[in-house]
């Protein structure tokens, strides 16, 4: 849907939810319309009265922080005045508020007339830390209002008051452009004393002050300001934080190139753009820093593939503004992808038997179980491994260098030494054991010119009526919905009937695997194994021999992005693959942090390292790069983005259980937590508990029907708990009692039953649970959802009683439809009773008639 308001002033708005300030007196015709996706509308009109400024107010009686005797009656008075109204006009409201330790009482007192008379006093024991706070409320005919507030306190004893010690908490930065918008809580402020306390938000550019407990404000100016937070307690005690803002000049926006870069195949055409309205484009494509001497953007241009990187920098000019930052975009042409390679084996060194795996994921390869190492020897591409049946590599079990993902590539380099042998020879294969039902073989058989890639038994496809030869060959396989065969970059498959669908853990073999069947003859060299299907471009360009990652920067993991907490302390350990062939002797490390809401330095001195150990403080997604550098090339780089979430205290447990207990028994009730030191607060009126409500000292004794609603507080840097809501129920049923479900929660399939029967009930159909009347309920949308109430024979006696709360979702459904509407219906499946419904909260079943007026 769109929107379009019309204020009447000659202002419009396409917000659904405008804000709009008139700046003159009157009354104005505003309206608004509604557009639906078939162009159906509706209009809303609305009359404003753009009214001018509200009252002025000041109490003058009592003074501020007046010290009022127990039962003493004080007369109260204010200076007000008005725009529009004569005072006799204005509407006033007094009212007196009393603060009690760390929560306060309103509506105490009220007062609608200019003077009013209070009679203040305690009405809590002379020990406890009690105050007023006297509010005055003037409004005037047109609706605007304005309020005073003073404190007013015992005058009879004294208590030892320290001031509030408030906190700043903010959430993103405190530094940036204009205009900066920066979002701030109290929420963590401390009175030693327990009191309660206002805030009051000072944003430090002469803007209007605010008292949220969180809340935003926006910096439009440039500038350095300081934030203030103070806080007053009941007793008039202060307490003030700072924080810190610099908001530098408006600049222009950064240019957006697509696409941003990356490893491409073929020309590439560019485009660029950018928000400033007024800005100009520049840039280069040369990796230099533009200037306004540099090529001006004008259009889409394309970068040719010359098998070499280009970089383009970009930069926005703009009249009267800051230039913008610096967009770099890097078009790298002549490699092979790193992304989803999984395996990658040179074989230029053989040393000490290894064959190092040169992805960054650390697969190197050793001599197969039963089989011995190949030899080295001279390759296509640098060195080689030459194979005679009997030799082979084993590269561990990863499953990445399966196809369990339905896609595979691999690629290699291979050069017969024998075109006499007449069976099928292993080149690579992923196999548990001769003749598994999972994995995979790829082998040729020169005497026939086959080349063959099997799983299990069943051909997955296959090349035949080759032309081999004992020069050196590229063959590549490819698996996704098809499987398709290469050799020297031209597709030359001529069966391919299925597709593979498990690779499992089996070790990945180069040749023999040492089972005794007959491996390669020959020579093989830069081996690939990628976990999707390549493109025929990049398996072009892997035939060549020249995409390989000699002299390219070398492979970083990070991983993949996660989850942590606020606080948390932090290990980075990334992979680093080797250099193939080395060409560098040592490696250099740079960690940087490339994105967050704030800074997080490193501890040091890890900075240089592999590992970075860091904590977050504050949550939001931050982005760590790690550079490595071999000297040679390019730096290698990759980025971890980690999401840091708040830590929340643990929820407060009540105890006993809450449930149904008989009328006439006192229960005393219980609240404790795993965090040391949590602080409960609390309601029992089914109210939402809140930092004002009520500090749980002990247990507490009930009689009656109770709601009880409690969080926790566990100290700074910790969140307030999610909220407890249980309900404990009193009557005289007990006796005869034979189930009683809360449906408050459902756990492993079943409901428990708080009679203390155990006739727990088992749910069927997976009906969910939604807020009831008391607590939660269930809700049965289906006729095939109910809950089986057991076969206890004290499930089925024979006077039965069934009382329950219930809400239709569907009142139009006929009776015996068997679908939506209220069926309860006692039947027999065995000795089970169920019952079924729509949504029902606290089911009890009796077996004798109750007193019903002690149910719901």
């Amino acid at each position: 849907m769109t929107f379009k308001w019309d204020f009447g002033d000659g202002s419009t708005s396409t917000d659904p939810n405008p804000t709009h300030t008139y700046n003159t007196a009157g009354t104005f015709q505003a309206s608004m319309v509604v557009l639906d996706e078939w162009f159906l509308q509706a209009t809303q009109p609305v009359t404003v009265m753009a009214i001018g400024n509200p009252p002025r107010v000041k109490i003058t009686q009592p003074v501020d922080n007046y010290r009022f005797g127990n039962g003493e009656v004080v007369a109260t008075s204010a200076q007000v005045s008005d725009d529009v109204d004569p005072a006799n006009k204005l509407t006033y409201a007094w009212e007196a508020r009393l603060v009690h330790n760390n929560h306060f009482h309103p509506d105490t007192g009220m007062g609608a007339t200019p003077l009013w008379a209070f009679q203040f006093s305690s009405f809590t024991p002379l020990d406890d830390r009690t105050s007023y706070e006297l509010y005055l409320t003037v409004t005037n005919t047109h609706g605007l209002s304005a309020t005073d507030m003073i404190r007013v306190r015992a005058g009879y004893i004294d208590f030892p008051n320290g001031p509030p010690q408030p906190k700043i908490t903010v959430n993103g930065p405190l530094t940036g452009s204009a205009p900066l918008t920066i979002e701030v809580s109290g929420k963590d402020t401390y009175d030693p004393d327990t009191d309660f306390c206002h805030l009051l938000w000072d944003w430090g550019d002469g803007s209007p002050t605010n008292t949220d407990l969180t809340t935003r404000h926006t910096f439009g100016a440039p500038g350095s300001y300081t934030i203030t937070l103070t806080a007053t307690d009941a007793f008039a005690a202060k307490g003030t934080a700072t924080a810190n803002v610099v908001v530098t000049a408006p600049t222009a926006s950064v240019p957006y190139i697509t696409p941003a870069g990356g490893l491409k195949y073929g020309d590439v055409q560019c485009t660029m753009a950018t928000l400033t309205a007024t800005g100009q484009i520049r840039y280069t494509l040369d990796g230099s820093t533009p200037n306004q001497q540099s090529i001006l953007y004008s259009g889409p241009f394309t970068i040719k593939d010359q098998g070499q990187a280009t970089v383009i920098k970009a930069i926005t000019f703009a009249p009267d503004i800051a230039n913008s930052a610096v967009s770099t975009a890097t078009f790298r042409f002549g490699e092979l992808p790193v992304d989803n390679l999984q395996g990658y084996w040179s074989l230029d060194s053989l040393a000490g038997g290894v064959a190092t795996d040169c992805s960054g994921f650390g697969n190197d390869a050793v001599a197969s179980a039963g089989a011995t190492s190949p030899r080295p020897t001279t390759g296509r591409v640098g060195g080689a491994a030459m194979f005679d049946g009997q030799m082979g590599l084993q590269a561990g079990n990863d499953s990445s260098l399966g196809c369990d993902g339905g896609q595979l590539t691999i690629g290699l380099f291979f050069q017969l030494s024998d075109l006499g042998v007449k069976t099928d020879m292993r080149m690579v294969s992923k196999k548990a054991y001769p003749g598994s039902p999972v994995g995979y073989e790829l082998y040729i058989n020169p005497s026939v010119n086959t080349i063959t890639l099997a799983s299990a038994g069943p051909v997955l496809c296959s090349a035949q009526k080759l032309k081999l030869d004992k020069n050196w060959h590229h063959l590549a396989v490819k698996v996704s919905s098809e499987c398709v065969i290469y050799l020297d970059g031209v597709d030359v498959t001529t069966s391919k009937p299925v597709s593979p669908s498990q690779c499992g853990f089996a070790s990945l073999v180069i040749g023999s695997a040492g089972d005794g069947s007959l491996g390669f003859q020959g020579a093989l060299d830069e081996v690939y194994v990628y976990s999707v299907a390549l493109a025929l471009p990049q398996i072009q360009l892997m035939s060549k021999g020249t995409g390989r990652r000699a002299n390219r920067p070398p492979i970083v993991r990070l991983g993949l992005a996660r989850t942590v907490q606020v606080g948390d302390f932090i290990r980075l350990v990334p992979r680093v693959s080797a250099d193939c062939p080395s060409t560098s002797p040592k490696y250099s490390y740079k960690w940087t942090q490339s994105g967050g809401p704030v800074a997080v330095p490193v501890i040091t001195p890890y900075n240089q390292s592999l590992t970075r150990y860091t904590v977050l403080s504050h949550p939001g997604d931050y982005e760590f790069t790690l550079a490595v550098s071999n000297g040679v090339t390019d730096p290698g780089t990759d980025t971890i983005t980690l999401t840091a979430v708040r830590r929340f205290a643990a929820s407060p447990v009540l105890s006993p259980p809450a449930g149904f207990f008989p009328a006439g028994q006192a229960v005393v009730v219980s609240m404790s937590s795993p965090d040391p030191g949590a602080v409960f607060k609390y309601t029992m009126d089914g109210s939402s508990a809140a930092n004002a409500s009520a500090i749980y000292r002990g247990p507490i004794r009930i009689t009656s029907n109770t709601r009880f609603r409690a969080i926790a507080n566990a100290g700074p840097g910790i969140d307030e708990s999610p909220e407890t809501d249980v309900t404990y129920l009193f009557a005289d049923t007990q006796d005869g009692l034979l189930l009683y479900y809360t449906f408050d929660q459902m756990a492993g399939g079943k409901v428990s039953d708080a009679s203390k029967l155990n006739n727990d009930g088992v749910v069927v159909g997976s009906p969910t649970i939604k807020p009831g009347v008391f607590g939660n309920a269930i809700s049965l949308e289906k006729i095939d959802q109910w809950v089986d109430a057991g076969t206890k024979p004290s499930a089925v006696s024979g006077s039965v009683s069934i009382l329950l709360w219930f809400k239709t979702s569907d009142t139009t459904t006929q009776p015996r439809q068997g679908k939506r509407g209220i069926s309860f219906e006692p039947f027999r499946s065995g000795s089970a009773f169920c019952v079924r419904g729509v949504q029902m909260n606290r089911w009890r079943r009796c077996g004798r008639a109750p007193n019903e007026r002690s149910h719901e």
